[in-house]
């Protein structure tokens, strides 16, 4: 399963809770999408990054995934968040309460996808600690460049 088709299954997953709640149709505006795909790459980099550094290769895929699931239970109800942010507080509530216990569901996707072939997953880590590097350097640059030096 892609990273896409991941996304999508956690998107079609929380939208069906909601539909079955309501059937109003949901429009999101430019800055609503914008929230919806950051929350999603927060999620997704959470899940690579937690399978990289957890998964030996030899434990139980669903062990792992647990712990996976665990270290990124913000960013799943973030992105639950997000995909329900138009909906009344109680269908995000449910949605929550029907999608915690497939979080460890979702991460051993992760897991067992970084398991049969590890290289894009680590490409990603790697890519991302890089742009995190970056950005890093450039901050203390600005800090550094402030008259106040704070």
């Amino acid at each position: 399963m892609t990273r896409t088709q991941l996304l999508l299954c956690c998107a079609v997953l929380a939208l069906t809770a909601c539909a079955s709640a309501t059937q109003t149709k949901v429009v999101l505006s430019p800055e609503q999408k914008d929230q919806l795909k950051k929350a999603r790459d927060i999620l997704v980099a959470c899940l690579y990054v937690n399978t990289v550094q957890l998964d030996d290769g030899k434990s139980d895929a669903s062990t792992i995934a647990q712990a996976v699931a665990e270290a990124c239970s913000r960013p799943f109800y973030g992105f639950e968040e997000a995909v329900t942010m138009k909906a009344p507080r109680y269908v995000r509530n449910k949605v929550h309460e029907q999608q915690r216990p497939l979080h460890a569901q979702k991460a051993l996707v992760v897991v067992l996808k970084y398991r049969q072939n590890p290289g894009p997953i680590k490409k990603a880590v790697d890519e991302g600690l890089k742009k995190h590097e970056e950005f890093m350097k450039l901050r203390m640059k600005d800090k550094d460049a402030s008259p106040s030096g704070a």
